[in-house]
């Protein structure tokens, strides 16, 4: 563990920790917020959706495309909210999903498509309940948490550390519950941005 921080250190001085901090400063939001999403990042999205839309399936679960009252409800409130965060609503793209057995969840890819599926609508206690979960994942989005966390450094020592971990086998387990702690710090960073826009939307 000792070489493995050694080299960690030699790797990314100081400075490059500090700026760690900084990925989750207000200045990072705002500038994040300001900074129009990237078009690879929409290119990645829409390519996402081709699949999804062509092979009907997410995450390997059979998903079917809704384009009933469910799907006109969600789309009428994400438009809503679009328009609070003064985002151009024709460049978004809103899927309601359907699957069996019913999935209560929402996301979004990075780019400017939004998926929600069925039982989250059904699920949902009210309009504004399913607002926040909308706007949280709209968040993910606008704050560019993809690309962010791509150039992150945690992530690369993340990275490091697995590569150590297949490396040594004395401390490999050691070396990915670094790993899993990195970028989960990263991960709740995010969550608690994401909900921040969300509450202020």
């Amino acid at each position: 563990m000792m070489r493995l921080l050694l080299v960690i250190a030699t790797l990314f001085p100081l400075s490059a920790f500090a700026e760690l901090k900084n990925q989750h400063s207000a200045e990072s939001l705002v500038a994040a917020m300001k900074t129009p999403i990237s078009p690879e990042a929409i290119r990645q999205a829409r390519e996402f959706d081709d699949k999804l839309m062509s092979e009907g399936k997410v995450g390997g679960d059979e998903a079917y495309l809704v384009t009933d009252k469910r799907s006109a409800f969600v789309n009428n409130l994400v438009t809503k909210l679009l328009i609070a965060m003064n985002q151009d609503t024709r460049q978004w793209v809103v899927r309601v999903l359907d699957t069996n057995p019913p999935v209560a969840n929402a996301f979004v890819t990075g780019g400017k498509y939004i998926y929600v599926f069925t039982g989250l609508i059904k699920q949902a206690a009210s309009e504004d309940e399913l607002a926040f979960v909308l706007s949280h994942e709209l968040g993910h989005s606008l704050l560019k948490h993809n690309e962010r966390q791509r150039q992150d450094v945690t992530t690369t020592v993340a990275n490091i550390a697995v590569l150590a971990a297949l490396l040594s086998k004395k401390r490999s387990g050691d070396l990915k519950d670094f790993a899993r702690l990195t970028t989960a710090s990263y991960s709740r960073g995010d969550e608690e941005e994401a909900d921040a826009i969300a509450v202020a939307i």
